[in-house]
């Protein structure tokens, strides 16, 4: 049994339509995540900047603690590459010591 042109070309795009209709609802689905990922990206920063400004009031010794971090990071960076060694002072890695009001003790000679 065969059926006729019309009939087949019809069955055809019949089911193109539906593979289109198929890909649009995955796009549409695709965004709604993406909508939703980015919604819970942006709560979730929100939250961390409230933390790191409750901290800051609560204890201002914090932000030294995250400058410390940084330098750390840095320096760990630095040495890792392999290409010789770096001397840096305490501004390039973000340590300003002198305007904390911590006291240093100074260097032995």
């Amino acid at each position: 049994m065969s059926f006729g042109k019309e009939y087949t070309n019809a069955v055809e795009a019949k089911q193109i339509a539906q593979q289109m209709a198929e890909r649009a609802k995955f796009h549409v689905e695709q965004a709604i995540q993406e909508k939703r990922g980015a919604i819970v990206l942006a709560e979730g920063e929100a939250e961390a900047a409230r933390l790191i400004g409750q901290a800051v009031r609560e204890n201002p010794a914090f932000v030294e603690l995250r400058k410390l971090e940084a330098a750390k990071a840095i320096a760990k960076r630095l040495g890792s590459d392999g290409k010789g060694m770096y001397y840096l002072d305490s501004d390039n890695l973000m340590l300003d010591v002198s305007s904390a009001g911590t006291a240093m003790p100074s260097p032995k000679k």
